[in-house]
């Protein structure tokens, strides 16, 4: 017996449906900016630092900020 696929507006239609389900999960919402000397934006626990590639970097959660400037 074979299954049929669902149609691509079918399909388009439940990605939509997903992607608005996990948007509006809070615990999915991405952090604010990461600063230097501050809290974690993620965990709140840990103070972002630079590593030796110019990221800032939560060592409790080891969240991961690029964009240093070179």
């Amino acid at each position: 017996m074979e299954t049929e696929s669902p149609s691509p507006n079918q399909s388009n239609a439940m990605d939509e449906t997903l992607w608005l389900h996990l948007a509006q999960d809070e615990n999915l919402a991405s952090p604010k900016a990461a600063q230097p000397g501050q809290p974690c934006p993620r965990c709140h626990q840990g103070i972002m630092d630079y590593d030796g590639l110019l990221n800032l970097v939560c060592p409790v959660c080891h969240y991961v900020e690029g964009g240093g400037c070179t």
